[in-house]
């Protein structure tokens, strides 16, 4: 694997990472 490639999927884990925390937190805002 060369470097763009992993980095671009680093990127992509980061993305979906937060949009996961975010969800959670906002969900636990909520009750």
């Amino acid at each position: 694997m060369d470097e763009r490639s992993s980095a671009a999927l680093a990127a992509c884990f980061i993305t979906i990472r937060t949009k996961v925390l975010d969800h959670f937190i906002s969900r636990r805002r909520l009750k």
